[in-house]
């Protein structure tokens, strides 16, 4: 084996460091090179770079408690790593860990780490046939947020929107209190001006709520806030509509995106409102 060396990280051979389930110094460094050889070389993003680290450090440990190593490992053998895999993780997850498992070996044979990369099975990611959300599936999503709090309120007048109304979770982020207009019953959407339909009570007891409160109105203030009363995140967005989906018999029926493609273009607008 080609002797392991690098200009920008520490040589833990020569440290004599070992992991927690036993790995050689010689191995840990050959993975912080791979790890380092993407990062540099092909620059993908830190959270990538840990993922595949964290990936191959388990498939190394995986043949070491094997008795075997990267120099013997065979094609049968990333079989029963597959098969160990899918026992504990998703098809797609299984999919992802393998194709880190293969470009490492790519990697391992460029440096001449090794004579030759054994046969590794294609995993193909799984894709979930999704269709439009039904009116009754939004109102039973609906029916799981309780009509006490403000930040429940919130969250109804965000699942509306996107349900009967076709926003993005994006575009519900950046909304500020000028957008919506009550007295008119008209929401602006990307510069064009929409009627509210069935999303305006959830809109209008949300707005209520936050006057009661003696909570910010100016035009320019966000309309939706976290418990901070700061502009809530798309990702906090999310969060909350999976806790109200798996409330129902309806987790991995739709997404956040399916709910809003479903509607977006079927939203009557009303253009010369624009400028007017």
């Amino acid at each position: 084996m080609k002797p392991i060396t690098s200009g920008f990280l520490v040589n833990l051979e020569q440290t004599g460091k070992v992991s927690k389930m036993g790995l050689s110094g010689a191995t840990l460094s050959r993975i912080n090179q791979f790890s380092c050889h993407g990062l540099v070389l092909e620059k993908v993003s830190l959270n990538t770079e840990k993922a595949y680290r964290n990936h191959i450090k388990h498939f190394e440990e995986h043949l070491h408690t094997k008795g075997k190593t990267i120099c013997n490992t065979t094609g049968e053998d990333i079989d029963e790593y597959i098969a160990e895999l899918q026992k504990s993780y998703s098809l797609n997850t299984t999919a992802t860990r393998i194709a880190a498992v293969k470009s490492y070996f790519g990697w391992l044979r460029r440096e001449k780490h090794i004579i030759y990369v054994p046969t590794i099975k294609s995993i193909r990611h799984t894709k979930v046939q999704r269709t439009d959300a039904t009116e009754e599936e939004i109102a039973e999503l609906l029916k799981q947020i309780p009509p006490t709090r403000l930040r429940y309120t919130r969250d109804a007048a965000m699942i509306s929107l996107m349900a009967y109304q076709g926003f993005s979770t994006q575009e519900i982020v950046d909304m500020n209190v000028d957008d919506v207009d009550l007295h008119d019953n008209i929401i602006q959407r990307r510069e064009t001006w929409c009627p509210m339909k069935k999303a305006c009570g959830h809109i209008l007891k949300y707005a209520q709520a936050k006057q009661n409160l003696g909570l910010s109105q100016k035009d320019d203030d966000p309309f939706f806030l976290n418990k901070v009363g700061q502009r809530i995140t798309s990702r906090s967005l999310r969060r909350h509509f999976n806790i109200y989906l798996e409330k129902t018999n309806l987790k991995g029926r739709f997404t956040t995106r399916d709910l809003y493609l479903s509607r977006s273009k079927k939203i009557r607008r009303i253009p010369q409102l624009v400028t007017g």
